[in-house]
């Protein structure tokens, strides 16, 4: 049976959809091979996935679809770096992204949709399992989380990951000592987020935050990460031109002067994960 409904898409405003599916797409060949935030933070939150299964014995996680014919969405899936392990686990995984060249490079996806999270394309109470890992940043995370909800079926579950207020700080502090422009994304705080998931009649929430370093040479080899991931998108940024050399110099001088390490020969990139799982 299908669990997918003809939806119409809402015009959903201020998040401007095309320019983040521009960014993701343009970055779906250079994902993978940037994506350390990204197999960092999916393994963690697999590892509650699974936690969650049911047990052969106490070292042996029970495949799911031995069982059941279990439904998983894997949401914002991106070029599918845990569809293989996804597929393992659950008789169907639906890989969903809104950008189309990401779900191209997916070549392990056996079920593909492209579709906005707002505007989730699942009939009311058909899926067993949501997976989301560092997608729901970019969104309202209020009607994502709606959209969610009412997919599920009753007792189903949702995990997800995020990054939350205080993230890249080292990055917006140097920029801060060059001009007063946005220069990374606007982050949720964890009590922004809580509230979201209280407007919900969720059976139970667990939820819990951890940091997330990571070390580059220099502000360059950040900027390039993120650029080649599609984090590089700022949505309330006022001077949308080219940054001029003088002014970049001078922020990545400012990066090396409050934050270069010795011991790491480098600059720290500080992300702050929220793990949420959900169960309707």
């Amino acid at each position: 049976m299908s669990v997918l409904a003809d939806v119409t898409q809402p015009c959903l405003q201020p998040i401007a959809f095309q320019k983040i599916q521009k960014h993701f797409s343009e970055s779906a060949q250079s994902y993978k091979q940037a994506a350390q935030l990204q197999e960092r933070v999916g393994l963690t939150l697999l590892s509650k996935l699974m936690a969650s299964l049911p047990l052969v014995n106490e070292t042996t996680y029970l495949s799911l679809d031995k069982q059941h014919n279990l439904t998983c969405v894997d949401l914002g899936c991106g070029p599918g770096l845990f569809t293989e392990r996804l597929n393992e686990q659950f008789n169907t995984v639906v890989g969903l992204d809104l950008a189309s060249d990401m779900l191209q490079v997916n070549t392990l996806a056996k079920n593909k949709v492209q579709a906005n999270s707002h505007a989730l394309p699942f009939l009311t109470q058909s899926v067993d399992v949501f997976y989301s890992s560092l997608m729901v940043q970019w969104c309202d995370l209020g009607q994502v989380l709606q959209q969610i909800h009412s997919a599920l079926k009753p007792n189903g579950k949702a995990f997800v990951a995020t990054l939350v207020d205080g993230s890249l700080f080292e990055l917006e502090q140097a920029w801060s000592k060059v001009d007063s422009d946005k220069h990374i994304h606007e982050y949720l705080t964890p009590e922004q987020i809580s509230l979201s998931l209280k407007n919900l009649p969720w059976s139970q929430v667990e939820s819990s935050t951890t940091t997330e370093l990571l070390w580059f040479a220099n502000a360059r080899m950040l900027a390039k990460e993120l650029k080649s991931l599609g984090a590089n998108f700022v949505q309330h940024r006022k001077h949308k031109g080219l940054i001029t050399k003088n002014v970049w110099q001078q922020m990545e001088g400012a990066y090396q002067s409050e934050f270069y390490n010795q011991q790491h020969q480098g600059i720290p990139a500080t992300y702050q994960v929220m793990y949420i799982e959900l169960t309707k």
